[in-house]
């Protein structure tokens, strides 16, 4: 089983301050069996690249639990509302 062990959350992009909506970032991710972040692939993204690089950021620090496996792939979607936003 994959457990996450430490979630970070992406902000919202200082650069894209003035965009008002919403949007998704998702990513093809690769653990290691130390529980860490090893390969990422951005596989859609919607606005394109507003939210990539605050996305990539957060995801990168999230850590998962130890596993008997070499490595574990999951598919993870990352979803901004400006709204829900400070």
């Amino acid at each position: 089983d994959l457990i996450n062990k430490a979630v970070v959350n992406p902000k919202w992009p200082i650069h894209s301050e003035r965009f008002l909506g919403f949007g998704n970032v998702d990513f093809r991710v690769t653990v290691n069996s130390e529980g860490k972040v090893v390969e990422h692939q951005i596989t859609h993204s919607q606005p394109r690249r507003i939210f990539d690089r605050e996305s990539l950021r957060a995801l990168k620090k999230w850590k998962f639990n130890s596993s008997k496996y070499e490595e574990r792939c999951f598919d993870i979607t990352f979803k901004f509302d400006s709204d829900k936003f400070e």
